[in-house]
């Protein structure tokens, strides 16, 4: 495999904004390992992988925006675990596209598992930094993806995604990517960092510090019917470290119910009770 060293440089594109193919000199094509001098290396590589059976269960997916870690919104769906979320759902659970669509979670669960090996056997240094960060992370065994160095993942559809950095993955640790991709022209991914853009073709794999890498997705262009862009991602999330035993969370949210709703409660009362009705 082809190696490469790239020095980082500062980014001429900003947070949010929406990537371009005029943001980069080169788009790379071939498989690679980029070493980027004080920060790591990453991976680029094409895979041979039957995906049929993983587009036929997406294909029944409705994907809908979602507001992601910083208030992105992407047409996205979560695999795996997520942590607590104080605003929104405040208990540690599975991920929602295993409840609505089981089969097609399933199916990208095994594929971490494949994800899993590419990331062993082509940056085997990377990879047991990682599976060391992740054991100092104390997770619950019951949060991580079986066989595969991941809590979390997600799934994106056909979605040109601006500019970010994954700031909901643990600092330090990988994110791993596969793009599955049919009669689309576009959708590669930009890292203005590095002043290069990969072209991410069908069953593509990508290994990179998406928390350290400002990186964003170009236009996508749809040719057909059967035309789809879905990549995803496995990575390991923030927080979940905390997350306890399901049966802990459980009752840890009950009390939190209860206490909510005695504070509701009394301030009701002690309205009534301060304006006498």
């Amino acid at each position: 495999m082809k190696q490469r060293k790239i020095n980082i440089r500062m980014p001429h594109r900003n947070l949010k904004q929406k990537a371009s193919t005029n943001d980069y000199t080169e788009l790379i094509e071939e498989d690679c390992v980029i070493t980027i001098p004080e920060y790591g290396r990453l991976l680029y590589k094409n895979i041979d992988f039957d995906s049929r059976e993983i587009i036929k269960q997406l294909q029944k997916v409705q994907f809908n925006y979602r507001e992601r870690t910083g208030g992105l919104k992407t047409r996205t769906e979560s695999i795996g675990n997520k942590p607590r979320n104080p605003r929104r759902h405040d208990v540690c659970e599975i991920a929602s596209l295993a409840i609505k669509h089981p089969v097609a979670h399933d199916l990208l669960i095994e594929l971490a598992k494949v994800m899993t090996e590419v990331f062993r056997q082509d940056l085997p240094e990377e990879y047991e930094r990682h599976a060391a960060l992740l054991e100092s992370e104390e997770i619950l065994p019951e949060y991580l993806i079986p066989e595969a160095p991941f809590t979390s993942g997600v799934v994106n559809k056909n979605d040109a995604i601006q500019y970010h950095w994954d700031n909901g993955n643990v600092e330090g640790m990988m994110s791993v990517m596969i793009v599955f991709k049919n009669l689309v022209s576009g959708g590669f991914l930009s890292i203005p960092q590095l002043d290069i853009a990969f072209e991410t073709g069908d069953c593509t794999v990508l290994i990179f510090d998406g928390k350290g890498l400002m990186h964003g997705v170009t236009p996508i262009t749809l040719h057909g019917e059967n035309a789809y862009r879905y990549s995803v991602v496995f990575y390991v999330r923030q927080g979940m470290w905390q997350c306890l035993s399901a049966e802990q969370e459980l009752d840890r949210i009950r009390e939190i119910s209860s206490f909510n709703e005695q504070l509701n409660y009394e301030k009701k009362n002690g309205h009534k009770e301060k304006t006498g009705t």
